[in-house]
C-alpha cells in the first residue's frame, strides 16, 4: 500500500488518478 505511506511523505502527491 504505496499509497497510505505516500500520504505520510506527501500530502496529495501519493494521489495519483
Amino acid at each position: 500500500a504505496g499509497e497510505e505511506l505516500g500520504l505520510m511523505q506527501k500530502p496529495r502527491l501519493s494521489v495519483k488518478g
